[in-house]
């Protein structure tokens, strides 16, 4: 495979990236499904609530998966897409679109697309954060991830969209799971990447590998680290695992993505009509106010591409926080008022969808894509596989915990309460993201892997 040179890291990240999109639209079809189900013959709310939250155990599943993998499919390669992820999503999308109505089918279609979305969610901050050797360029180049899947939540809130103008008893499911499948098409373009220069300096003589390196960037100095970096990956784990750096950023890296999930994103996404539905649009169908979010999001996303370079991650992911939480309060207290209110107003119409839309670009400018960027150089090189995975099935356990106790939620505490409740921890994310996110602009992964090093 070729080399990726500095020119081309941008291509072979956006190459990964399309995974992203693939990711996107298996998260974005909840949105319809789920309100399709919950409204079909036959279904009642448990078993539609199920099927909705169940990717997220296969996503657990998935990234447990890839500490199984050989060292040299786990990251850094296309070997690591083809084994771990694009089989379980074709499989997935198969039976998904086979079954139409059926609950068995729905459910393990939903299982094997998780599989897939985990190992994806996983692998490609660890490809991306490999093949940036720049460390000025590596946010940028792991926020295209998120930027992708913004396109593939757009793309099924757009085939929702179509599907809810037309007139008909029953939504047609399996028309839409087929449309969606059709939009996953090509983040096969995943399995294009290079090998990342780590990757192939890793199982090469160590002439070889500095004829590899050379050909990458000319700087002797960087050669020896981009050397010594490639030759961490066989250091003993257990050195790494007395290091209290590594259980710190370990501890940090947990407790910001495990936020992100208790921010309410997930639950929000995959019920995405039925808050429509429930706070109002405006003069927006819910149809169109999908459409609306889903063009902020990958407007927000792109702009975070460049913002990040420039503010940080830091910065972004407590302003990103604090405008979420801020939307939420803001349309929970607008929701409290209309309910309690026997005459309400339509003079202030406007507010849900304004929120709303709010809070979905908020979330793709910084909390979001923090989250996936944290994976790939919060630890050291030879645990980075084992923790980023650890610290991704946790937060698709916690996804699948609360869509799965989301309704008892909102029996408990009604929907303002709820909404609150997320912007609680949105705003509790800012305040630990201020001490807990570093900025790692200007280092290499070979500096960044120095310091757990202990003496």
């Amino acid at each position: 495979m070729p080399s990726i040179a500095r020119l081309n890291q941008h291509v072979a990240a956006l190459l990964a990236s399309t995974a992203g999109f693939a990711a996107g639209v298996t998260l974005g079809w909840n949105s319809l499904a789920g309100l399709a189900l919950r409204t079909a013959l036959g279904w009642d709310q448990e078993d539609a609530d199920l099927v909705v939250s169940v990717v997220a155990v296969g996503a657990t599943l998935g990234a447990l998966f890839l500490v199984l993998l050989p060292q040299k499919c786990r990251a850094g390669s296309s070997g690591a897409f083809v084994c771990a992820a694009v089989p379980p999503l074709v499989l997935g999308w198969t039976v998904i679109c086979y079954g139409d109505y059926s609950y068995w089918y729905l459910l393990w279609g939903r299982i094997f697309c998780g599989l897939g979305l985990g190992s994806l969610c996983t692998l490609v901050p660890l490809y991306i954060g490999e093949i940036a050797a720049d460390g000025k360029q590596r946010d940028a180049l792991l926020f295209y991830f998120h930027m992708m899947v913004s396109g593939g939540l757009a793309c099924s809130f757009a085939l929702a969209s179509a599907i809810l103008l037309e007139d008909e008893d029953e939504l047609p499911l399996k028309r839409y799971s087929m449309g969606c499948a059709a939009a996953c098409v090509p983040a096969l373009l995943c399995c294009a990447v290079p090998e990342s220069p780590l990757q192939r300096v890793h199982h090469q003589e160590s002439q070889d590998t500095i004829n590899t390196l050379q050909s990458i960037d000319s700087s002797s100095t960087e050669d020896e680290l981009m050397y010594s970096l490639a030759r961490a990956f066989d250091e003993k784990k257990v050195s790494a695992l007395r290091s209290w750096k590594f259980w710190h950023r370990f501890g940090a890296t947990m407790i910001v993505t495990a936020l992100q999930q208790l921010s309410g994103a997930s639950p929000i996404i995959f019920n995405a009509l039925a808050l429509f539905d429930h706070a109002g649009s405006g003069k927006l169908t819910s149809g169109q106010l999908n459409l609306v979010c889903g063009a902020l999001q990958i407007t927000a996303s792109m702009l975070a591409v460049v913002l990040v370079t420039y503010l940080g991650r830091r910065r972004l992911l407590i302003g990103s926080s604090f405008l979420m939480g801020l939307s939420l309060i803001l349309l929970g207290s607008y929701i409290r008022s209309r309910d309690s209110n026997t005459q309400p107003s339509s003079t202030y119409n406007w507010m849900p969808p304004t929120w709303i839309a709010l809070y979905f670009g908020a979330y793709s400018l910084g909390v979001g894509p923090v989250s996936w960027a944290l994976l790939a150089d919060s630890f050291p090189m030879q645990l980075r596989a084992y923790s980023a995975s650890i610290v991704s099935a946790v937060s698709w356990l916690l996804c699948l915990t609360l869509n799965h106790q989301l309704r008892a939620l909102l029996m408990k505490l009604g929907l303002a309460e709820t909404l609150w409740l997320f912007a609680g921890f949105c705003w509790l994310g800012a305040l630990l993201g201020h001490f807990l996110v570093r900025e790692t602009n200007a280092k290499t992964l070979a500096e960044l892997h120095a310091n757990f090093r202990t003496s």
